[in-house]
């Protein structure tokens, strides 16, 4: 487990393009982050209740910035139809704890069949040099990273978010 430092980012995003795919790192300050895809201004994640399902991206980004969340844009250079993204979140229903994370899905619309968490997807795209720009909003800290965390944690928050809203009912 390692942190991961972004070291080229902005806080800019009047340029950002959500009709291009990006990666939304959602509570990027918390152990672990929530984390997202859109593209064709559709927002697409997979909760531990249920799923977003093609949301409109301008509305996710108002709502979270508005909400002081912290979060990461990853723009990508990846050019994932929107069908594509709608075939592989309906086969979901929730993420499922040690079994498909809100991660699932999108290693599964790039192909990648290891067990990856957030550092190593990033890790795998900056290798491929497949991400055009990192846009950081409400940013809480002087330098966006994401703090190293494992599957056991993945798991335990999934799993804590199912007790309470079995609680809730």
């Amino acid at each position: 487990m390692s942190n991961y430092r972004f070291s080229d980012f902005r806080s800019d995003t009047e340029k950002l393009d959500f009709a291009k795919t990006c990666i939304w790192i959602i509570h990027s300050d918390k152990i672990p982050p929530h984390i997202g895809i859109s593209t064709k201004n559709n927002f697409f994640s997979l909760k531990a209740n249920g799923k977003d399902f093609g949301l409109n991206t301008q509305s996710v980004f108002d709502s979270l910035k508005s909400k002081k969340i912290e979060f990461i844009l990853l723009e990508t250079k990846l050019n994932l139809e929107l069908e594509y993204l709608e075939k592989e979140f309906n086969l979901h229903k929730h993420a499922i704890p040690y079994q498909s994370s809100c991660i699932a899905p999108i290693l599964n619309l790039l192909m990648i069949n290891q067990s990856f968490l957030l550092v190593n997807l990033i890790n795998y795209l900056e290798t491929k040099q497949l991400i055009l720009n990192s846009f950081v909003v409400n940013l809480k800290s002087s330098y966006p990273q994401i703090v190293s965390y494992s599957a056991i944690d993945v798991a335990n928050e999934i799993e804590k978010l199912q007790r309470v809203e079995r609680r809730k009912s």
